[in-house]
C-alpha cells in the first residue's frame, strides 16, 4: 500500500470504507458474513467519526470529566 493510498483510507467516512468493501453479490454463507462484520465496523468508525469531531475543539472534557464527544454520540445517535 503507497502513502496515498494509506492517507485516502484515513479521511474515509465509514460510507465510503462500507462501500469499498461489500461484496454486492453475497449468496455464499463466507460473503454474507464478511458483509455482516463490514457492517459492524462501518458503525464503529461512524461512532469514532462523530465522538472525534465533537471534540476537536481544545475544551472538550466536560465538568464531569466526561468528553463532550463520547456525550454527543450517546445523546444523538446511540440506540438502546
Amino acid at each position: 500500500m503507497d502513502a496515498r493510498t494509506i492517507k485516502q483510507r484515513k479521511t474515509m467516512t465509514a460510507v465510503e470504507w462500507l462501500e469499498d468493501n461489500l461484496i454486492f453479490e453475497p449468496w455464499a454463507e463466507g460473503r454474507f458474513k464478511h458483509n455482516c462484520k463490514c457492517w459492524e465496523q462501518a458503525k464503529a468508525m461512524f461512532e469514532q467519526q462523530i465522538i472525534d469531531a465533537a471534540n476537536w475543539d481544545s475544551k472538550s472534557i466536560s465538568e464531569n470529566g466526561i468528553r463532550k464527544g463520547d456525550k454527543y454520540y450517546n445523546e444523538n445517535f446511540k440506540k438502546d
